[in-house]
């Protein structure tokens, strides 16, 4: 039973886990790798190559697309105006401003 024990410790089988892993690390990351890409190309296939759609997701999808941003040009003039207007308060001189605590 002694001998069991001394073969079968509990450190012996993380030391053997371990160097196993230590050993072959690179293949364990070459396989990860693959199995990555593997899952990456599926995932390529199934959602860009291959969707299978039917005619009903198909037009739901073209209506949303149809409801989108629409350009707002009066919005836009607007906003350039602010902007316009900010550009011109920021290059004003700073002596113009009112003296609100009388320091001069």
């Amino acid at each position: 039973m002694k001998f069991i024990k001394d073969k079968l410790g509990i450190k012996k089988i993380f030391s053997g886990i371990s160097n196993f892993f230590v050993r072959r690390r690179q293949w364990i990351i070459a396989l990860f790798a693959l199995a990555l890409l593997a899952y990456a190309g599926y995932l390529w296939y199934t959602y860009i190559i291959n969707p299978q759609w039917d005619e009903s997701q198909k037009q739901e999808y073209i209506s949303t697309k149809k409801n989108e941003a629409v350009f707002n040009q009066q919005k836009f003039d607007s906003t350039i105006g602010e902007i316009t207007m900010r550009k011109n308060e920021f290059g004003n001189n700073a002596n113009d401003v009112p003296d609100i605590f009388n320091l001069k």
